[in-house]
């Protein structure tokens, strides 16, 4: 059911990290791909899996996507940690999610939709206390499950996941996390603009360009990722699918069954700037893009 790594975690040797390093420059700092992806290329086969990871890292901002699927295939069961792209690289059917057995809960926390509040709600659930925004920074929190086990393993306990319109889920990162929080600036800084991509775009600049975009920002790939890369393509798995209206009721009954006294901290809530200034076009766009999450998941938006 969980993800577990077939051979212990280690370190790369000082050679190999400093190619790493000299790659990353190349990469992040004079824009060259192509001399960042010969850097880890030259190292050979025997590249310690953290530069195989960042290899093909480099290799999808290339548009070199087969490659980056062979690659993060081939050294999947090495990986501490994958991460949400790793898997979905690779096809593995996993996803990332907060796991309470004791409690009996499972959430499958998606960007920009409540992940927030209900990853709160489960800290406070088994005592470790809220932390706002903040915790969403503790990567030990979470575990990678196997999808097909939420319908078999833990048939028996509360499955939940927030749904979102993804139009709106697009919008609110732009705003939220580009506009007011610089995240890209975070990732490139010093920068006004990366691999020709304004740090700082306009909504209608980042709907256009928003391929370069998810291929050259790993944050704008897990933030505007379609809904299987999380949950597959099965809703009936899930006990719960709750709409982000649906959700301050949903954690306020969780929160009463438990104990827990009311949460009146109202300063989570995602960003909603943006969607309602779009097109008719730019918003068809979008809803084509995301057309089998409308598909699957759209009752619940």
């Amino acid at each position: 059911m969980f993800w577990q790594p077939s051979t212990p975690h280690s370190s790369p040797d000082a050679q190999q990290i400093d190619a790493l390093k000299r790659a990353r420059y190349l990469f992040l700092e004079d824009e060259a791909l192509d001399a960042a992806i010969q850097t880890l290329e030259a190292v050979g086969d025997d590249r310690h899996p953290r530069l195989s990871r960042y290899l093909a890292r480099l290799y999808y901002a290339a548009g070199r996507d087969g490659d980056a699927a062979a690659l993060i295939t081939d050294i999947l069961p090495s990986l501490y940690t994958p991460g949400q792209w790793g898997f979905a690289q690779a096809g593995a059917g996993y996803t990332r999610a907060l796991v309470a057995p004791a409690l009996g809960y499972i959430v499958i926390p998606i960007p920009k939709s409540g992940s927030t509040s209900l990853t709160n709600l489960m800290a406070e659930l088994e005592g470790r206390g809220a932390e706002g925004e903040a915790i969403l920074r503790d990567r030990e929190q979470y575990s990678f499950v196997a999808l097909a086990a939420l319908a078999e393993d833990v048939s028996d306990h509360v499955s939940i996941v927030c749904l979102r319109d993804p139009v709106e889920r697009l919008c609110s990162f732009h705003q939220g996390n580009i506009i007011e929080r610089d995240h890209l600036l975070v990732h490139a800084p010093g920068k006004t603009s990366f691999f020709g991509l304004s740090l700082k775009p306009t909504l209608t600049e980042f709907i256009n360009r928003l391929d370069a975009y998810r291929r050259f920002f790993m944050t704008v790939w897990h933030h505007t990722a379609p809904l299987d890369v999380f949950l597959g393509a099965n809703p009936g798995v899930f006990t719960h699918k709750v709409s982000m209206a649906g959700l301050d009721a949903l954690v306020a009954d969780i929160r009463t069954q438990h104990g827990l006294p009311p949460d009146s901290r109202r300063d989570m809530a995602s960003a909603k700037a943006g969607a309602e200034t779009l097109s008719d076009a730019q918003r068809a766009d979008l809803k084509a893009r995301y057309a089998q999450d409308y598909t699957l998941y759209g009752d619940w938006f």
